[in-house]
């Protein structure tokens, strides 16, 4: 690892041919990360495997801006042809890569790889369904085993047909297998056993060819020779691993799995016990006892029953539409006959085998760079669904989501729902338990002619026959309104329709199951009356479409001409549906066993892909004029030139007046920006999560450029999304300008009205009143933009107002603290600078001695240190602390003197006393103010008893007796004074 990048490569452990063959990568995985300041541009990845196997592969990898990852998937090392096929014995090699700019190696690395032989089969490192590229039907061997097995066929029950499930009967299958045993029976082959824990870890796999070279074969050898066999008789076999062991299961009917490796034995032990599968012993076929089937049968049906040793069944035809293709045939000639070979029947087959030419094999040439025209063909040509998933052209009348209608008259049928007829769904009556025909009597009883009479008169009737019991009907009715209402609601196109005509096709000659395709498509709605439990049909105000993937189909695989169903002519009310039923049978009268049907299903059908699909096909001209278009078609190796550039959100308002950006909606400066970068040309992507306002700027986009009369095309794969836009626009008094060509709107009849609205609109501002109102925005914005201006303009101090209220508001819990500055308004950026610095300063120095109010220090004063201030300070802590030390010593005298006790009863009493003497002091500084010394040497006791009796006396008395004499008042006094009062001197 060197340079600025760090880059991890993921490699496979194993390879061989097969791996190569089925498109398992090598490479699986490639990262890289830039770890640089700088964008790595003009990287290649090179690999390559060692020793020998190959010249490097060369990946240009596009360029990666810093900090950011590359990452690939799987990358396709090209190895020679032939090389793998040619590999007899495992190798051991190293896969060296490294990533180079020019000369230069930025990262490199070499995993080790165990090359393996031809025949070897990974085992559970590979994926399960690679087994069955070693199932090998077209082997010569294999077809000199059908030829005995048809000759012991002949002689056991009279007929040579080796014809897999023609007869579609699976006692005929079990016939073809027994006479298969017999053949290979006749080999007179030994078993050899396999090695333990074969399926992790693979083995090497004998091909028929060695098989009868070698005279033997384990279980793996013999179930895939017995595949391959069945799988030439047409026959659809099955390969069982469980643990330590391999053996064959086979279909008795023409069914299969929906996927190629099932990993759960009960699924296979649920159709042996209904009959639908066989599951048999294969390696049986070579012991030296050799029982019978029926023996092999229950050996095979013993391992299913271990779920526990069960370890996965590949269903070989299956996983051929899977692309896991057989081997390409490698015939080994021995040199002398070998020892296991030991009958002669086994000697002349090999010689018969070796005898027949073998295919040759030519190397497929190098794939030549992708130009922009074939990678815009790659996009279209993803677009079209040509597979059988798609129900255009592989209907299944079975399935939840499909409803069959028993219609004898389609034309008619047609007609009446093109005239608006509402058709009601009538369903076979319930059986009658006291009924006791026999069903398939009383079929016989009624011909189907008198039937088909009997539902045309109820077809006039507006009725319409189904072939499912009234709560069946009801569930697939109401199933399919559900789906097609969600569809309808999520991506705004109606899926459910009535298929007019279906064509049943095969994808071969051979091929035993039929496949069905509707020709004609009527967009329809159910309606479901829960009170009366009645389902009706009717058609919708679309236009019908024909199968046009059907078309395409037809005409790249078969080389049949549908052109003709393409286009749908008119009769008197709706479609020439005799007409289209004609067309398409002529189109395929050379075609064997196909055949055009008179049925009507309902079912859905989704076009939207194949429309795009076409829309790609009949334009790709003119998209890929667009710049846009090429620069995606050319993989982004070139940057994108941008003749407009970005838009400054905050120089909007003095590039452009007001009047340039007509808005509908509320924006803001990004939003604005954004409008403003389309009507100057600009392409670019507006991204955001949900809420920051998409919508509401694409409305704004589409009112400014209807203000400058453009056209705007507005797409959306939800259907949501165009609702709320139309709404908006709508609102802002612009919905009679859109044009709605979605969903139920895109007929003819809508599309017409809405031009019409839009012609018939006058109600347009005149240019007077639109500068008016324009020069009264742009007053408007100058004022906001004056004060936003003010709000972020630097002041002296360095900081905008904005910036310190916002700071302000953030310290709006913290302590007030006033602070008298002299002259604020004079601060500037370096005084300002200062300030913060002493107060950092003074914050770390508070640090060292938090908390304050606890610290022994708290309530000094001092602003400065000097040495001698210290010395000082050390002098008086140093007689503080003799003082103390005085105090100890004195108030150990005072305790010795009051012979103070540890008594709990003395110390309250002691600070009793102290707390007295405290409130004397006070008392006498109080009367100090007023009175002398002296006063504290007059009896109090008598003046406090006079001023008692005189005090509840009149008043009158009391002024008496203090401004005359005593022998003035006294006689007069005491007969007036309270008993206990007496007159002092």
């Amino acid at each position: 690892m060197s340079g600025p990048v760090e880059a991890t490569l993921g490699v496979a452990p194993t390879l061989n041919f097969a791996l190569e063959q089925a498109g398992v990568p090598l490479v699986t995985s490639f990262r890289l990360r830039n770890l640089g300041t700088e964008p790595l541009v003009g990287l290649v990845l090179e690999a390559a495997l060692e020793p020998d196997l190959g010249d490097p592969s060369v990946v240009p990898l596009d360029p990666v801006p810093p900090g950011e990852d590359l990452e690939l998937a799987a990358i396709e090392i090209t190895l020679p042809p032939g090389k793998l096929r040619s590999v007899g014995e495992a190798e051991h090699a190293e896969l060296c890569w490294a990533v180079r700019r020019g000369t230069e190696v930025l990262a490199q690395g070499e995993s080790p790889v165990e090359v393996l032989a031809f025949n070897e089969w990974p085992g559970l490192r590979a994926p399960p369904a690679l087994l069955a590229s070693f199932v090998l039907p077209n082997h010569p061997v294999v077809s000199q085993l059908l030829r005995a097995a048809r000759d012991r066929l002949s002689e056991a029950h009279g007929d040579a047909a080796i014809a897999g499930y023609q007869a579609r009967s699976p006692r005929r299958v079990v016939q073809q297998l027994e006479a298969l045993i017999a053949a290979i029976r006749g080999l007179g082959l030994s078993y050899v056993g396999v090695p333990a824990s074969f399926e992790a870890v693979g083995q090497k796999v004998r091909l028929p060819d060695m098989i009868l070279a070698d005279g033997m074969g384990n279980c793996l050898d013999i179930s895939l020779l017995v595949a391959a066999c069945l799988e030439q008789m047409g026959l659809a076999p099955l390969l069982v691993l469980v643990k330590g062991h391999a053996f064959v299961a086979l279909w008795l009917v023409d069914e299969r799995f929906p996927e190629g490796v099932v990993g759960d034995a009960a699924r296979l032990r649920t159709l042996v016990q209904l009959g639908q599968l066989l599951a048999f012993d294969s390696s049986s076929l070579v012991h030296s006892d050799r029982p019978a089937l029926e023996a092999c049968v229950a050996l095979g049906r013993d391992y299913l029953a271990r779920d526990a040793d069960f370890v996965a069944a590949v269903d070989v035809r299956v996983v051929r539409m899977d692309r896991f293709r057989p081997l390409p045939l490698r015939v080994t000639v021995p040199s002398e006959a070998a020892p296991g070979a030991s009958t002669e029947a086994a000697r002349q087959l090999l010689s018969a085998a070796m005898a027949e030419p073998e295919p040759a094999t030519e190397a497929a040439p190098a794939a030549p760079a992708e130009t922009v025209v074939t990678r815009f063909k790659r996009w279209r040509d993803r677009l079209l669904d040509l597979s059988l998933n798609n129900r255009l052209l592989n209907y299944r009348p079975g399935a939840r989501t499909a409803l069959p209608l028993r219609v004898p008259g389609l034309p008619r049928f047609e007609d009446l729902l093109a005239n608006d007829a509402v058709m009601e769904l009538v369903p076979r009556p319930e059986a009658d338990p006291r009924d006791a025909r026999d069903a398939d009597l009383a079929a016989r009883k009624v011909s189907e002619e008198q039937l088909d009479a009997t539902r045309l008169a109820d077809l006039e009737r507006k009725l319409v026959h189904a072939p499912m019991r009234p709560d069946d009907l009801v569930a697939h009715a109401v199933a399919l309104d559900r789906a097609a209402r969600a569809e309808r609601e999520e991506g705004g196109a109606n899926t459910l329709f009535c298929a007019i005509g279906l064509l049943r096709w095969f994808e071969t000659a051979e091929s035993p199951t039929p496949r069905l395709a509707p020709l004609c498509l009527l967009p329809v709605r159910l309606d479901y009356d829960r009170v009366s439990r009645r389902v009706r049909l009717r058609r919708l105000d679309e236009e019908p479409m024909a199968n046009v993937t059907l078309v395409e189909k037809m005409r790249r695989d078969y080389a049949v001409d549908l052109s003709g169903i393409a286009v749908l002519d008119a009769d008197e009310a709706g479609v020439d549906v005799a007409g289209l039923l004609r067309r398409a049978r002529t189109a395929i009268q050379r075609m064997p066993r196909w055949e055009v049907l008179d049925e009507a299903h309902l079912g859905l059908f989704s076009f939207t892909k194949f429309l795009m699909w076409r829309d790609l096909d009949q334009n790709a001209e003119v998209l890929m004029r667009s710049e846009v278009v090429r620069h995606l078609a050319e993989g982004g190796r070139h940057p994108f030139e941008d003749r407009v550039g970005e838009p400054e959100p905050r120089g909007l308002d003095d590039a452009l007046p007001p009047e340039a950006l007509p808005t509908v909606l509320d924006c803001d400066s990004t939003q604005l920006s954004a409008v403003s970068a389309a009507l100057a040309g600009r392409s670019f992507v507006l991204q955001g999560p949900p809420g920051t306002g998409k919508s509401q700027t694409i409305t704004n986009l589409i009112a400014a450029a209807l203000g400058e009369q453009k056209t705007v095309l507005f797409v959306s794969e939800k259907m949501a999304a165009l609702e709320v836009v139309f709404r908006r626009l709508r609102d802002a008094g612009l919905g009679d300008y859109c044009l709605e060509l979605h969903s139920r709107q895109a007929n003819k009849r809508e599309v017409a009205l809405s031009l019409g609205r839009a012609l018939d609109r006058v109600d347009r501002a005149s240019d007077a009143d639109w500068s008016v109102r324009s020069a009264e925005l742009g007053t408007l914005r100058g004022q906001l933009n004056d004060y936003a201006r003010a709000l972020h303009a630097p002041r002296p101090l360095g900081l905008t107002f904005y910036t310190a209220s916002s700071r302000l508001l953030a310290l709006a819990s913290a302590p007030d603290v006033r602070v008298n500055l002299p002259a604020v308004a004079a601060l500037d950026r370096a005084a300002w600078a200062g300030m913060t610095s002493a107060l950092d300063a003074l914050a770390t120095a508070a640090a060292t001695v938090e908390p304050v109010a606890a610290h022994p220090f708290h309530e000094s004063r001092a602003e400065a240190w000097s040495a001698q201030g210290e010395e000082q300070a050390r002098d008086a802590i140093d007689d503080a602390i003799a003082m103390i030390d005085e105090a100890a010593t004195k108030t150990g005298q005072l305790d010795r003197l009051l012979a103070l006790t540890a008594d709990p009863a003395t110390m309250p009493r002691l600070r009793a006393f102290l707390a007295a003497g405290r409130e004397e002091a006070t008392q006498r500084a109080a009367l100090a103010q007023r009175w002398k010394d002296e006063l504290f040497a007059v009896p109090l006791a008598p003046l406090a008893q006079s001023f008692r009796a005189w005090a509840r006396a009149f008043f009158l008395f009391a002024l008496i007796f203090l401004f005359f004499p005593r022998q003035r008042v006294a006689p007069l006094a005491r007969d007036r004074l309270p008993p206990d009062a007496q007159i002092a001197d």
